[in-house]
């Protein structure tokens, strides 16, 4: 099935800072509706400020000279 709803949701640091962009895909037509936008932000949320904490680990201690894993 073809992609017919997406929504793209930026992950930033504390500092406001882009780290990256999360974006979820449907194949189903106007599945992510304007009327429950908090609904899905407050989603979207949890996902994105865990992915963002591990990026700016992972960042950390890559400018550090460690092995990640």
């Amino acid at each position: 099935d073809r992609i017919k709803s997406s929504v793209v949701l930026p992950i930033l640091s504390h500092k406001n800072e882009l780290l990256g962009t999360l974006v979820f895909h449907c194949n189903a037509t106007n599945f992510f509706r304007e009327e429950q936008r908090s609904f899905w932000y407050e989603i979207l949320q949890l996902f994105a400020s865990e992915i963002g904490k591990n990026k700016l680990l992972l960042d950390a201690m890559v400018s550090k000279g460690s092995e990640p894993f």
